[in-house]
C-alpha cells in the first residue's frame, strides 16, 4: 500500500465505532457496518419485489429469465432486511399479498390496538418487577404510539410519545396482535424483521416477564 493508504488503515479509524456499538448510547440494533480510512457505512441485504415468472408449480424457462432480468434486477423499491434469513419469511407469503399495496388503517384494528394498552395495567406481574425501572416505547404502524413506564414496582400506560424510553418496539399492528396473543412468537417476529427493537435490547426482553397474557 502507499505510505498514505496504510496510515489511514490504522485499527484507531476502526475503533470509534466498535466503541460507540459497544456503548450502552447505541441505537442501531442488528446492523452491519463498514470502518476503514475514517469512512464509515451501513452495510444491509437488500433484495428487489419478487416476481412470479411461471405458474405455481411450474419451473420457469431460462427464456422468462432472460426476457426478465431487468426486472428481477432493479433494485429502486428494494426491501431491507436484517439478515438473509429474513428473506425467507417473504418468500413464504404468496407474492400477491407481498405485491399489495399498504391500506389504511383499520378502524377496528386501532381499538383492538387500543384495548391492548388499555388492558395492559392489568396483566402487570407486580412481583416480577422489583428494583426495574425502565420505559417502553410502542409505535405501531397503523395505530399510533404508546409507552408504557414501570417503576417502583407499578405500571403506567399512556399514548404518545415518551422523550427518553428504555427501548422502542416497531411492529405493524395487526403483527402486533398476533404478537400479544402468542400467534407470533417474539423471537420469530424480530428474525424476520415484522419487530424492530431500538435502544437497550436486554431490557426489551424484560416484556416477557413482565407482563402474562390476558
Amino acid at each position: 500500500m502507499p505510505p498514505e493508504v496504510l496510515e489511514r488503515s490504522r485499527p484507531e479509524f476502526v475503533a470509534p465505532l466498535v466503541l460507540y456499538l459497544c456503548s450502552d448510547r447505541c441505537s442501531p440494533n442488528g446492523d452491519i457496518f463498514n470502518a476503514a480510512m475514517g469512512y464509515y457505512s451501513r452495510v444491509a441485504v437488500v433484495t428487489a419485489p419478487v416476481r412470479m415468472l411461471a405458474r405455481p408449480g411450474e419451473v420457469p424457462t431460462p427464456e422468462a429469465i432472460m426476457a426478465n432480468i431487468t426486472a428481477i434486477s432493479d433494485l429502486a423499491d428494494g426491501k431491507t432486511y436484517p439478515g438473509a434469513d429474513a428473506f425467507i419469511g417473504d418468500l413464504l407469503v404468496p407474492p400477491s399479498a407481498l405485491d399489495q399495496p399498504a391500506r389504511p388503517a383499520d378502524s377496528k384494528v386501532q381499538t383492538s390496538v387500543e384495548a391492548v394498552f388499555l388492558a395492559m395495567p392489568g396483566t402487570f406481574v407486580a412481583e416480577a418487577a422489583a428494583g426495574v425501572d425502565v420505559v417502553f416505547q410502542y409505535r405501531i404502524d397503523g395505530a399510533g404510539e404508546w409507552f408504557c413506564t414501570i417503576k417502583d414496582a407499578t405500571c403506567t400506560v399512556s399514548a404518545g410519545q415518551h422523550p427518553q424510553p428504555t427501548c422502542t418496539f416497531n411492529i405493524a399492528a395487526g403483527d402486533f396482535l398476533k404478537l400479544v396473543s402468542g400467534e407470533l412468537p417474539a423471537m420469530q417476529a424480530f428474525s424476520f424483521g415484522k419487530l424492530k427493537i431500538e435502544g437497550d435490547l436486554m431490557k426489551s426482553q424484560l416484556v416477557e416477564r413482565l407482563f402474562r397474557r390476558a
